[in-house]
């Protein structure tokens, strides 16, 4: 072997070395008793890999905050996610809010589809692992064919509670209530802006310049600002402080099909007071009383919202952190 063939083989070794020890993440779905599935994220490669665990099943003890799975009924119908949605701190944490997954090993969960999905008719439905659109460390990852299984018919149940605050000492009730309060403010402004068309500068940075007073995307947001201020300031708000397994990563989360309208505030709404009524004006927004469909949540962070008002003006316009953004901007 000549030196050219040489140098070429060790560079097709090098190459195809990289290659193998390149993160290769598969998630799945596997079958599980009951209505459960297990929801699993294995790293095939020869190196370790660190994940983070936003949308995963991994980042809270026993509340899911992302619809992890997507179910099909038999004719393509997917079925609607009913369960818990949260704001996270962005950017995030590094310490807990990341996971290791040694190389050829795997992280599982089980997972109770009932807690999480509203399923009217007994029957086999396909079952397949999402990939979180929010997390960057799980966008390269494959996801394992669909599980098909048999799945009876069940309501997601909602927490009812009589009180305006549950869980909440005194200290607590009071910061709850100023953060209402200048959340009611924010939407407010919010809805007389767009109203009379004197926030366009603000509508182009949140929500997209094609985002224009009479479109789709505008009266959908004069609508939710209108049904956030309406509700706030005639009912005012809901809340349960420190729910079990909620950590500092999260600053709050709500079913967005609760008749309750139940707002559940965790550790990061607590140490970040400047973010509270941000919070509120967020998990509002999900609401689908609020505006149907509820926002969804795309993208967090300041500099990501901007970049996604400038890449999909209906994203921008239906993400709640884009909402609250613009709301306190005004």
């Amino acid at each position: 072997m000549n030196k050219v063939k040489r140098m070429k083989a060790v560079l097709l070794a090098l190459v195809l070395c990289l290659v193998v020890v390149q993160a290769k993440l598969l998630i799945s779905v596997d079958d599980a008793p009951g209505s459960h599935v297990k929801y699993t994220i294995t790293n095939q490669g020869l190196q370790p890999v660190t994940i983070l665990n936003y949308g995963t099943p991994f980042e809270a003890n026993g509340t899911l905050f992302y619809p992890v799975v997507s179910i099909s009924e038999p004719l393509g119908n997917v079925l609607p996610y009913a369960g818990a949605v949260a704001r996270r701190v962005h950017p995030e944490r590094a310490v807990d809010a990341h996971l290791i997954i040694p190389a050829q090993s795997s992280l599982s969960k089980l997972i109770d589809l009932e807690e999480i999905f509203d399923i009217e008719n007994p029957g086999v439905y396909s079952i397949v692992a999402k990939k979180p659109g929010m997390n960057p460390s799980l966008l390269d990852a494959e996801v394992d064919e669909p599980l098909n299984k048999f799945l009876r018919a069940s309501r997601v149940q909602y927490a009812s509670f009589a009180n305006t605050y549950e869980n909440c000492d005194s200290t607590e009730q009071s910061q709850v209530a100023s953060a209402e309060s200048t959340a009611q403010s924010q939407a407010l402004r919010a809805r007389n802006c767009m109203n009379d068309k004197t926030c366009n500068n603000e509508v182009g940075i949140w929500f997209g310049n094609k985002t224009t007073y009479g479109s789709s995307n505008y009266v959908y947001d004069q609508g939710v600002f209108t049904n956030i201020y309406s509700t706030l300031n005639g009912e005012g708000i809901h809340a349960y402080c420190n729910p079990v397994g909620c950590g500092p990563n999260v600053y709050a989360y709500v079913y967005p099909n609760d008749p309750k309208m139940l707002v559940y505030l965790c550790g990061a709404f607590w140490s970040q007071p400047t973010e509270r009524a941000n919070t509120i004006v967020h998990e509002e927004s999900h609401f689908t009383v609020i505006g149907d469909p509820g926002t969804q949540d795309y993208a967090y962070g300041k500099v990501a919202c901007k970049n996604l008002a400038n890449t999909n003006a209906y994203q921008a316009t239906h993400n709640a952190d884009n909402v609250c953004y613009f709301s306190a901007d005004v």
